[in-house]
């Protein structure tokens, strides 16, 4: 049983709210995710103190099981016109053979399940999405709705935090939020954050993209041992699960979320490939 103190923070915001404010100054966002993740009392220093047995990279996807994969592959299906449409016909079956079977390519090579990749678990937030993380004040980071809390994958967390705040908050309360058209420069995002590449401010997302750009600039100081297939697996699975939420995301959202996903899948094999 864990016992849990919840505090009426009045003065905090979510951070998505912070983010979508336009008085935020990019400064402070950086300040913030610092004090968040890297300062004395951070979640680095939290998850080098609270780990658990050793795991290797399919423990990634221990909460994906056939049922959530056949909900993934029925919105393929749906919307496979549209992912044809912009250049990314795939064999959606890749999905089942890397997430259930754990066998695509080379990431199960004897190399990737030696001990030089095996990664302890972390004590884990469960939902770290960016409405469940409140800003106090400027900087002061306050996490809320813990009820999930328990170990796993390193960077499950962080990965979450990185979909959500792409895909729930690029051009979020516009228009384009839902317009196919956006599509390309969207799958040209993900690239980038799945590459671990910096984003160009366009003047509309910049808070947005700020934080993504810090995320992924400084996501192996959170883990000494982090190894970047990894990340890009954990982005994987996050992208699947926000392929067939077809109550919360629109339809351009999900076929984004399939093409990033299978982009993760190949950029993943590749490092692979790389270190053999």
């Amino acid at each position: 049983m864990l016992g849990f103190l919840i505090k009426n923070v009045s003065d905090a915001q979510t951070l998505f709210d912070y983010l979508n404010c336009a008085s935020t100054q990019p400064d402070d966002i950086q300040k913030f995710l610092t004090q968040l993740y890297l300062e004395d009392n951070s979640l680095a220093n939290f998850y080098r103190t609270n780990r658990q047995e050793t795991v290797y990279w399919p423990d990634i996807f221990e909460k994906i099981d056939e049922g959530k994969l056949l909900r993934a592959r029925k919105s393929f299906d749906e919307l496979k016109p549209v992912i044809e449409k912009y250049g990314h016909a795939f064999d959606f079956d890749d999905f089942r053979r890397l997430m259930i079977v754990h066998d695509y390519g080379n990431l199960q090579s004897a190399k990737t399940l030696t001990a030089a990749f095996a990664s302890e678990l972390v004590l884990s937030h469960g939902d770290f999405h960016s409405k469940n993380v409140l800003v106090q004040g400027n900087h002061r980071p306050v996490i809320i709705d813990t009820g999930a809390i328990g170990h796993q994958y390193w960077c499950l967390d962080y990965a979450r935090l990185i979909v959500h705040i792409f895909t729930n908050g690029l051009d979020n309360g516009t228009a384009d939020y839902f317009d196919p058209a956006i599509l390309p420069r969207d799958i040209a995002v993900a690239n980038r954050i799945i590459h671990l590449q910096p984003i160009d401010l366009d003047g509309k997302n910049d808070n947005f993209i700020v934080a993504l750009n810090w995320l992924t600039a400084n996501y192996a100081a959170i883990n000494e041992k982090a190894h970047l297939f990894e990340l890009q697996l954990g982005l994987l699975k996050e992208f699947i699960q926000i392929s067939y939420r077809s109550d919360t995301m629109p339809p351009n959202k999900r076929v984004l979320a399939l093409i990033s996903a299978h982009q993760c899948l190949l950029a993943a094999n590749t490092i692979v490939k790389s270190i053999e």
